[in-house]
């Protein structure tokens, strides 16, 4: 909120393994002063590692104040090693929810002072799980077994030629995509190219579980009614029948997708995650969510190509092996930072929203008992018949031997 000494905000801990707050346990919080500028030379990338790590001790600030990171802190200690934590941020006020909460900043201390390193990131911490959490709209269709072993992938690549649009490289990303997942067994996938309404018509007849978008998107800002205030519709780019772009509005998308089985959408375009300060469900991937689809991914900024590429890679490998969601997001952030290092920030572009509880989405089938039993009943039919082919002969041959060495 605004107030004579400037902005401010509470920060308190709803529920956790150690407990929670009640609202009188959370202090007012003080809005850094220079924070507005450093998000916007972040989202023009005019920052050197040094400066992404004051942001994100900043954006610590305000997430984790002292009583917060405490309760943080003996949580984290309490984890096994098999296990991590999901930190699930609620904004109650648009306003914080714009805000990149990805690079939330804490250093560990077990490192020596004056050699901060990414390692302090929580975003790229394989324990930790950073998730955009919110309850609105009607609740996810409950995570069920799948019916069959793949996870059927549709890959929309919207190829639009237009200047106005910077070029996308999607043959090196359909070729990234198909090898990252060649001779992975778990996911199938169909690419459609070049993005056209008509093919985004064919993915509701599919029987699939994840739709993925590669292309451009875009936040369509105005000046709000009330002073200082930005509105705006989010859409994605899709490609006329000759190549020229046709918006497709974020609501129509959401109408689209609703109710047809998609667990997951991966959006791969620029801005796809974005929101502005008024309307929270303006941005695709937010209102993807609220819709019921039960994780959506969206980009907050502009991803470079090659980023985009990085993290669908790692991210599809670590879900084809039965990862949690919030692994395989892991998994992709580290492929970005890993190639671009610390000076590039696209690790943190990419936003998980969730509205379901349920880590694991794609639940490998369940076979009924009587199937299990059949299985069961051919392999020993199966064995015993290898047996008398192959083994029998040899052990009676000897036994022969043995007979007539005796005798």
């Amino acid at each position: 909120h605004d107030g004579d000494d400037g902005e401010s905000l509470r920060a308190r801990v709803v529920r956790s393994p150690v407990g929670e707050q009640r609202d009188s346990d959370a202090p007012v919080i003080p809005f850094p002063v220079r924070l507005r500028g450093r998000l916007r030379k972040l989202e023009k990338r005019n920052f050197t590692f040094d400066e992404l790590i004051v942001l994100g001790e900043e954006l610590a600030s305000l997430l984790l104040p002292p009583a917060v990171r405490e309760m943080y802190r003996r949580s984290r200690d309490r984890l096994k090693p098999d296990q991590g934590l999901r930190i699930r941020i609620r904004p109650h006020d648009p306003a914080l929810a714009v805000l990149p909460w990805e690079y939330v900043y804490v250093e560990r201390p077990d490192v020596p002072p004056g050699r901060k390193g990414p390692e302090g990131f929580l975003a790229v911490d394989r324990t930790i799980s950073l998730v955009r959490y919110e309850i609105a709209g009607e609740p996810p269709a409950p995570i069920e077994s799948l019916e069959h072993y793949d996870i059927r992938t549709i890959a929309l690549l919207s190829d639009v030629k237009d200047p106005a649009y910077p070029e996308l490289d999607f043959d090196r990303e359909e070729l990234n995509l198909r090898q990252a997942l060649e001779g992975v067994a778990g996911i199938d996938t169909r690419f459609l190219r070049p993005g056209t309404p008509t093919q985004l018509d064919e993915i509701l007849g599919e029987d699939a579980q994840v739709f993925h978008f590669s292309g451009h998107g875009e936040m369509e800002k105005r000046m709000g009614e009330e002073p200082g205030t930005v509105e705006g519709d989010g859409r994605l780019i899709l490609s006329g029948d000759d190549g020229r772009p046709e918006p497709l509005d974020v609501r129509t998308l959401a109408l689209e997708l609703k109710g047809k089985g998609i667990r997951l959408a991966v959006l791969n375009a620029c801005e796809a995650a974005g929101r502005d300060s008024v309307t929270p469900w303006s941005g695709i991937a937010p209102a993807l969510a609220r819709q019921g689809i039960p994780a959506v991914i969206g980009m907050q900024y502009t991803i470079r190509d090659s980023s985009a590429i990085a993290f669908s890679r790692r991210f599809y490998r670590a879900l084809a092996a039965g990862e949690s969601i919030d692994t395989a997001v892991s998994e992709g952030r580290l492929g970005i930072l890993s190639r671009g290092g610390g000076e590039e920030r696209d690790w943190g572009v990419p936003v998980l929203y969730m509205r379901t509880e349920r880590s694991v989405l794609f639940p490998p089938p369940i076979i009924p008992l009587r199937r299990n039993l059949a299985l069961a009943s051919a392999a020993l039919v199966l064995l015993s018949a290898w047996f008398y082919l192959h083994i029998y002969p040899l052990v009676a041959a000897g036994a022969n031997r043995w007979l007539a060495y005796l005798g």
